[in-house]
C-alpha cells in the first residue's frame, strides 16, 4: 500500500451466504446473487426471468443442502471468514480499521465502507477473497465498490485492491503448510483439487487463452500476456503451485471443476468425471482440496464433503478425506497481511472492465 495516510480503511470481502438455511432467506439470496449482470451474462429481461425461476425452484433443495451444514454459530462460509476477518485485525498495527463485507447478502459493502468513512480513514484498500481472478467474482467485487463509492460521494482513487494471489509465494506457503500434515497423516494416492466452475462462455475474452486450449480436457497454459485474467488459466497455475510446494508428482494430483448449473457448457474436466477417471486408473485413497476458496462453505462443506463423498465411497475398497480451507488458520493470516502490502489502485475502464 502507498498511500500516506493516517488511517488506512480495509474491507475483505467475499461472496456472501443466506442469513437462514431456510427456503424465504436463500430465495432472497439466490436472486440478488443471479440478478448480477456478471454472473448471469444475458440481457437485463432474461437474467430477471432465470434469476427468479432459479431461485424459485432451486430455493427448497438449497435450503436443505444449507441445513445440512449449518452450524451453532450460523453460516459456516460467515463464521469462517468473522474470525479470519478479527484475527487479521488483530495483526495489523494501529493505523489500520478492518471490516468485513459480503457481495451478496450481509455484512454488505455500503455498511462496511461507511463505518470506515465514520472512522476517518482517508486511504481504503478492498482484498477481494478470491484466489483466481474471474469476472463473476473479483469484478463484480470492483464494480460494486463503484456503486458504493458513487452512492456515498467517494472517489475511487481513494481505493487500492490487492489483485489475484493464485500462485503468490505467501498464499502458497500459507496453503501448503496448512495442508502437508494433513495429507501426510492419511496417505492418499492422489489429490483431486476441485475449483468452482464457470460457464465457458464467460472465458470469452482477448486476457483468457482461448486460441490455446479447449477450455474442457486440456490444460491451460502457463499465465502469460495472452491470459493474464483467464479464471482457468489461474487456476492450473495454483494448482501446479500447490503441487510443486507439496511435493505431488504430475500422478499424484488431479484438477476437476465442480458446481455446473443449467444447460451452458461449463469449462472442465468435470470433478465428477474425474472421480470415475482417478478410480480406473487404480486410486483408491482420495484426499479433496478446494483452491478456489478461502474459507468453508456450501460448495465445499456439502458438494465435496457430502455429495463428491457419497459418490467416491459408493465405489469399491475406497476412503475419501476432504481437506477443510484455510479458514482463520494463522498461517493464512500471515498471508493475508503481506498480501494486503501488494495492493494496487483501482483502474476501470467506462465499459466497467480492468484496465
Amino acid at each position: 500500500m502507498t498511500h500516506e495516510a493516517k488511517r488506512i480503511g480495509v474491507v475483505l470481502m467475499n461472496l456472501g451466504t443466506p442469513d437462514a438455511p431456510d427456503r424465504a432467506s436463500v430465495k432472497r439470496y439466490l436472486k440478488e446473487f443471479l440478478g448480477d449482470p456478471l454472473v448471469i451474462t444475458a440481457p437485463a429481461i432474461v437474467r430477471w426471468a432465470v434469476s427468479r425461476g432459479v431461485a424459485v425452484f432451486r430455493s427448497k433443495q438449497s435450503a436443505h443442502a444449507y441445513q445440512s451444514i449449518w452450524t451453532e454459530e450460523g453460516s459456516p462460509l460467515l463464521v469462517h471468514a468473522k474470525a479470519h476477518a478479527k484475527a487479521v485485525a488483530d495483526a495489523l498495527d494501529e493505523s489500520h480499521s478492518l471490516r468485513l463485507a459480503m457481495r451478496y447478502g450481509s455484512p454488505n459493502l455500503s455498511d462496511a465502507v461507511a463505518s470506515l468513512r465514520e472512522e476517518g480513514c482517508d486511504a481504503y484498500v478492498l482484498m477481494p477473497l478470491y484466489p483466481q481472478y474471474a469476472e463473476a467474482t473479483t469484478l463484480s467485487c470492483l464494480h460494486q465498490l463503484k456503486r458504493v463509492c458513487d452512492e456515498q460521494g467517494m472517489s475511487l482513487a481513494d481505493w487500492s485492491w490487492v489483485p489475484p494471489f493464485y500462485a503468490h509465494p505467501d498464499y502458497v506457503q500459507a496453503y501448503t503448510r496448512f495442508l502437508a500434515p494433513g495429507l501426510e497423516a492419511y496417505g492418499a494416492d492422489c489429490v483431486l483439487m476441485s475449483f468452482h466452475g464457470l460457464p465457458v462462455k464467460q472465458l470469452d475474452e482477448p486476457t483468457c487463452c482461448t486460441s490455446t486450449c479447449d477450455r474442457v480436457k486440456t490444460a491451460c497454459p502457463s499465465i502469460s500476456a495472452s491470459n493474464t485474467q483467464c479464471y482457468r488459466a489461474h487456476c492450473f497455475a495454483t494448482a501446479k503451485a500447490l503441487a510443486k510446494g507439496l511435493g505431488l508428482g504430475q500422478d499424484h494430483y488431479a484438477v476437476g471443476f465442480q458446481s455446473r448449473l443449467g444447460k451452458l457448457p461449463w469449462i472442465g474436466p468435470d470433478s465428477v468425471a474425474v472421480l470415475d477417471d482417478l478410480y480406473a486408473q487404480g486410486v483408491r485413497r482420495l484426499a479433496v482440496i478446494s483452491p478456489a476458496f478461502v474459507a468453508d462453505c456450501l460448495e465445499t462443506n456439502e458438494e465435496l464433503g457430502i455429495a463428491m463423498k457419497q459418490l467416491w465411497c459408493d465405489k469399491p475398497n475406497t476412503s475419501f478425506e476432504l481437506l477443510p480451507c484455510l479458514n482463520a488458520n494463522q498461517e493464512w493470516v500471515k498471508a493475508t497481511q503481506a498480501l494486503l502490502a501488494t495492493a494496487i489502485p483501482v483502474a476501470l475502464t467506462e465499459k466497467g472492465s480492468l484496465r
